[in-house]
């Protein structure tokens, strides 16, 4: 879904190009909303308007571009967050 949006894509190839690391964060409300950062910079904020229908997804597609997940937070939507 994130990686589709227009408004992303000039930010998605400057970061394949420069190969160093980068901190991604996606915060995904129970009300809908979604917050996409990159590096402590908010790139994108929506309200998705069926997010009762399913879940986010989060792909890579560069098949030399390594991901690694740290401190990975899933909570369901009937649960509080448990992040500070």
């Amino acid at each position: 879904m994130v990686a589709k949006r227009p408004e992303l894509k000039e930010v998605g190839e400057a970061f394949v190009r420069d190969k160093l690391w980068h901190r991604f964060e996606v915060l995904a409300r129970s009300t809908g909303e979604v917050r996409f950062r990159m590096d402590g910079r908010e790139l994108l904020a929506w309200q998705d308007p069926d997010f009762r229908q399913g879940g986010l997804g989060f792909g890579v597609h560069d098949p030399d571009l390594v991901l690694y997940l740290d401190n990975l937070e899933v909570t369901p939507l009937s649960e509080p967050s448990k992040a500070p």
